[in-house]
């Protein structure tokens, strides 16, 4: 069958896609633990002095570094699954021309 014209355009247009989607998610767990802080710093201020107020916001802290560590592994979790699809995708279309990938090493 003859190649599919705009193929790789469409094919880097989804990655683009998921890659704004990982983007997006991103940026809404990072408002969304913007807005936690904010409501646990309230907290805080309305509870008892200097003590309670150390001991939640190094809890806050660690939870917060704990997230974001999370996310990122996630992420590029997602994106390396995202284009090991896609090279396994491109490998295939060539294998049906005939055609491989060369690969040194």
């Amino acid at each position: 069958s003859a190649p599919q014209v705009g193929a790789n355009v469409q094919r880097m247009a989804r990655i683009a896609d998921a890659l704004q989607h990982a983007e997006t998610d991103l940026k809404d767990t990072l408002k969304l633990g913007a807005v936690a802080q904010w409501h646990e710093q309230q907290c805080i201020r309305t509870l008892s002095k200097s003590l309670a107020r150390q001991r939640d916001k190094d809890e806050i802290s660690e939870e917060q570094k704990a997230a974001a560590k999370e996310m990122q592994a996630r992420r590029a979790q997602q994106i390396k699954e995202l284009y090991d699809y896609e090279m396994a995708q491109y490998e295939r279309e060539l294998a049906s021309k005939g055609l491989v990938v060369y690969r040194q090493g």
